[in-house]
């Protein structure tokens, strides 16, 4: 299975060990979050799969 919680947690680990002090990667990192949300609620109304649910959100984590 698809581990999503991981795969943010490592993203945002990421992001934070670059040491970038910059709002607009801090805003970047808000908004590929947003639309990874906004990618699960897509694929659920649309009655996908737990698989495919799963994905469509990965695939927006993983920039």
């Amino acid at each position: 299975m698809i581990e999503i919680e991981n795969a943010k947690q490592e993203l945002i680990k990421h992001v934070k060990k670059q040491k970038i002090n910059n709002p607009k990667v801090e805003n970047k990192l808000a908004h590929i979050l947003r639309v990874a949300k906004n990618s699960k609620d897509l694929a659920i109304n649309l009655q996908l799969s737990n698989e495919q649910i799963a994905l469509a959100e990965l695939i927006r984590v993983t920039p």
